[in-house]
């Protein structure tokens, strides 16, 4: 509709429609909030599309043509831009499962499933039998030691989360450090005004 307003030719109106298309990529293409680096880029892209100096730019558009469709851009695309990017920006979701070859619930499966089977064809004489047997397996199945595998994962989950609990620990005094310092100077500095304001009453006192 702009470059029809225009009278854009063919290739004017394709490096417009490109341009725009261009910086809707870059606006969708994080979830973070890049209005300022998306409107650096369009600014680059009608640029390289306005000054003469092969082959890093073409003299498609004039200045006054290039300034004219910044302005449009700036009250059509960018006045809306956190709607545009709210409604084009995908959703990401990440569903994360860990399943473990050899662990103990696999383990714990094969004792119960083979106590079943005995309980299946022992009958009603060898049911008791096998029922006892499928609860022992299960309450000493926990007890089993870990595999390599899985011992090796918890050591690297305890040490991401020791020393991510020691980088938390050491922010947290900092910022109450900082914030200790910030209360003390502000308590200085009441208590300076007010000591001022006293000295001024009481010379004031003693003139009258």
């Amino acid at each position: 509709m702009y470059s029809k307003e225009k009278n854009y030719s063919a290739e004017k109106t394709s490096t417009f429609f490109s341009i725009v298309k261009a910086v809707h990529q870059a606006c969708i293409s994080t979830h973070l909030d890049n209005m300022d680096r998306t409107f650096t880029y369009f600014k680059e892209l009608v640029l390289a599309h306005s000054v003469q100096r092969p082959p890093f730019s073409v003299g498609l558009f004039s200045p006054e043509e290039a300034r004219k469709m910044t302005n449009y851009v700036l009250e059509t695309y960018f006045r809306h831009f956190r709607m545009y990017k709210y409604a084009f920006t995908p959703c990401v979701m990440l569903d994360l499962s860990l399943e473990y070859e050899g662990g103990v619930e696999e383990e714990q499966e094969e004792v119960v499933d083979g106590a079943v089977n005995q309980d299946a064809q022992g009958g009603e004489t060898g049911a008791p039998e096998s029922a006892e047997v499928g609860e022992q397996a299960v309450q000493e199945a926990p007890q089993q030691d870990l595999t390599p595998a899985e011992k090796e994962l918890k050591g690297i989950i305890a040490a991401a989360f020791k020393e991510h609990l020691k980088e938390l620990k050491g922010s947290v005094d900092q910022q109450m450090k900082q914030f200790e310092e910030t209360v003390t100077k502000q308590l200085s500095s009441l208590s300076g005004s007010e000591a001022e304001s006293r000295a001024a009453k009481s010379s004031k006192g003693k003139r009258k």
